[in-house]
């Protein structure tokens, strides 16, 4: 079990209180789409919004201590702190559901990217997963774009610099916190994903040199690098006597002891793939973090 041997091990974390349980809540008035990912870290609720408002086009790092997120305890190294649990509800049966849910570390931005030409980005430093190895990029839209327009990443990851994304196509909403790159008209010729796809054999990103307009836009994008750990489906609310139907996913028994590594100061927040709007939808969870000894 990664950080963990066996469950006494687990056990003994949890006898020895080597244990974080912290609750959230999200409240979503976005009309989102279906089949177009959403950044919930840009809702209200608990924990509080975030807005990518920086210095344009310069690196920022994203913390737990400066930045809040989903809390899961303080620092541990040189423990290993792992995600345990993680348990998801919708209190409106209608409200976009059912639907899937990504736990990301969010690592930095650069925000208010223009849609025309070039546009050089400044400033990198990860701070966590430094080797580049699994982050990947988000293009989160930040003001109203007309849609369509293609793009590609000039990159460096694990295997060295000068790397080029596969080309990408916008969707057509204008909903902030849309991410751009998701629709499902977007056809095979374009990858519709929630992250941008690489140059053939990458396994990462470090840093973001450029972002390449092929064909431009209105609108404004701020460009995320995440760390994804952990999926979850909500399905919604049940009927009847029951009216809540949560969905939870232990990590040592539901992934084969593949409980996802946390790192310290780690930024966590969800994106989402809804069936239909998100509008007045409350969605409600709970994780547990343990640590080693």
């Amino acid at each position: 079990m990664a950080g963990f041997s066996n469950f006494d091990e687990i056990n003994q974390a949890y006898e020895a209180g080597r244990v974080t349980t912290s609750g959230f809540r999200k409240l979503i008035s976005a009309v989102t789409a279906t089949g177009v990912w959403f950044d919930l870290s840009m809702t209200g609720g608990g924990p509080p919004p975030n807005y990518y408002a920086s210095t344009p086009l310069i690196w920022s790092t994203l913390t737990q201590s400066a930045d809040g997120g989903i809390y899961h305890g303080g620092a541990v190294s040189p423990a290993s702190k792992r995600l345990k649990s993680l348990m998801m509800a919708s209190s409106i049966a209608t409200a976009g559901t059912p639907a899937v849910f990504v736990l990301c570390d969010y690592l930095g931005y650069w925000p208010f990217v223009d849609m025309i030409g070039s546009v050089s980005l400044s400033g990198s430093g990860l701070t966590r997963y430094t080797d580049g190895v699994g982050v990947k990029a988000m293009v989160i839209l930040a003001a109203s774009q007309a849609g369509g327009a293609t793009f590609n990443l000039t990159y460096t990851g694990p295997q060295g610099s000068g790397r080029t994304s596969k080309t990408m196509i916008c969707n057509t909403s204008t909903l902030i916190g849309n991410i751009v790159t998701t629709a499902p008209t977007i056809t095979a010729t374009y990858p519709s994903s929630p992250f941008v796809s690489l140059q053939d054999g990458d396994t990462g990103i470090t840093s973001i040199q450029s972002v390449n307009w092929l064909t431009e836009d209105v609108g404004l994008v701020a460009v995320v690098l995440v760390k994804p750990l952990a999926q979850i489906y909500v399905s919604g609310i049940d009927t009847g006597p029951n009216t809540w139907s949560p969905s939870e996913k232990d990590f040592a028994i539901h992934t084969v002891g593949a409980m996802p590594e946390i790192q310290d100061n780690a930024y966590l927040n969800l994106i989402c793939h809804p069936s239909g709007s998100l509008a007045t939808a409350v969605v409600h969870g709970m994780m547990e973090t343990i640590w080693t000894a």
